[in-house]
């Protein structure tokens, strides 16, 4: 995950003791209608940001009137307070700012942009997250999320992936985070990023063996493909009719068991389980128009 301090490129302007403020939202609040002086509805948990529409606001109002405004605009209290653009900031913001410590930072980059990326760091270290056992692959722009016991063959599967051109998020334990209320995004932790363990072999870095393209920093999950041993006395899904899901933070993510027995190809078939899944996302169900398609035969027999 990128730092805040790289992404923006901050300078703080005034009360830095404040920094350690807490946040309780994600989102950053223009505070257009509070500067007017409407503060109802105003949202003072969020930070606030400021672009050259509402500075030039301020600097437009008679210094006494930009005052009260300002004053009455950060006594609600809000975390802090950004300025876009490297904008000149009023010294009655800079000087109400010091007096509620409230930090005022600012920033070259445009008002959205700077929006867009504090907001996606925020999403990223506030959303709920939890440790998974497994290999997260982008296996043809599809999140797959390899999933089973210890030694039942996830890291060889990925490996054989890789060797077919997909790329490794994480092996053996992958960091899920929440984000934008109904999505899951995997990444890997800094110590084993880029690595599979490989039994007989050890840890291969796969970026280094096979270049940086075999391997991607985060991927949103959109299959869990759960390997198992082949049981003889379990009946399994053979029409793909038993839509399975899996909870995770509290999302259900489509799943797929697969059955591993010596023979079977397992990244032939996650390649095509993860392209069914593409299908289904676009509305096309395979087994369901099979099952229809069957279905009329048989009414037409009858």
């Amino acid at each position: 995950m990128v730092d805040l301090a790289e992404a923006i490129d901050p300078e703080v302007l005034v009360a830095e003791e404040g920094l350690r403020r807490p946040i309780f939202g994600e989102e950053l609040h223009r505070p257009g209608l509070a500067l007017a002086g409407f503060l109802e509805y105003f949202r003072p948990e969020n930070l606030q940001i400021l672009g050259m529409t509402e500075l030039s606001y301020l600097k437009s109002l008679e210094p006494e009137v930009r005052r009260e405004r300002v004053a009455a605009f950060l006594e609600k209290g809000p975390p802090a307070v950004f300025i876009s653009r490297s904008l000149a900031v009023p010294d009655e913001l800079i000087e109400t700012a010091a007096k509620v410590r409230i930090p005022v930072i600012r920033s070259p980059l445009m008002t959205e942009e700077l929006r867009h990326r504090v907001e996606l760091y925020l999403e990223r270290r506030l959303n709920p997250n939890k440790i998974v056992h497994g290999v997260l692959m982008d296996v043809f722009g599809v999140g797959v999320l390899i999933t089973g016991e210890s030694g039942v063959g996830k890291s060889e599967t990925a490996l054989e992936l890789v060797k077919r051109g997909h790329r490794l998020v994480s092996d053996d334990v992958v960091q899920v985070r929440r984000i934008r209320y109904d999505r899951l995004v995997g990444t890997s932790p800094e110590i084993t990023r880029h690595q599979i363990e490989i039994r007989g072999l050890g840890i291969i870095n796969v970026r280094q063996l096979y270049g940086a393209t075999a391997v991607t920093e985060e991927m949103m999950i959109d299959l869990v493909a759960q390997l198992e041993p082949w049981d003889e006395e379990r009946e399994y899904d053979r029409l793909g009719l038993e839509n399975e899901t899996v909870t995770i933070l509290d999302l259900p993510v489509p799943r797929v068991t697969v059955p591993v027995r010596p023979g079977r190809n397992l990244a032939v078939i996650i390649e095509a389980g993860a392209m069914n899944q593409r299908l289904k996302n676009m509305g096309v169900d395979a087994a369901q128009e099979f099952s229809e398609r069957l279905e009329g035969v048989l009414k037409e027999e009858q």
